[in-house]
């Protein structure tokens, strides 16, 4: 049986910085579980019937990652204290403006 967690009465150190770091180091966890059990997965692809549940382990293991991900980022973010991934919101940008180019339509900054 899982143990709640009791926060203490008054945080030692920044919460703002603390929870920046939260999340930081939670994306980074649950990025390379979810890397390990797709890879996990592609392998299981010579003998998916003999191991289908071996399978299912894994997509679950994938799923619980995004929805502790999304929810830590969803916490961080209403406190205004989210990790923000600078490489990654450049390649998003960079997409972004291609796909507007392609289609002739007008790029809508998001934030």
């Amino acid at each position: 049986m899982a143990r709640k967690v009791t926060p203490q009465a008054e945080p030692q150190g920044n919460p703002v910085k603390a929870l920046e770091l939260v999340d930081e180091m939670v994306q980074d966890a649950t990025e390379a579980i979810m890397a390990l059990a797709k890879a996990a997965q592609a392998m299981l692809a010579l003998d998916v019937h003999s191991l289908m549940t071996v399978d299912e382990l894994l997509t679950l293991i994938v799923e619980r990652c995004a929805d502790v991900q999304n929810c830590v980022n969803w916490e961080a973010e209403t406190c205004g204290a989210n990790h923000v991934d600078d490489e990654r919101s450049a390649l998003s940008g960079r997409l972004y403006a291609q796909h507007h180019a392609m289609h002739g339509t007008k790029e809508v900054t998001h934030g």
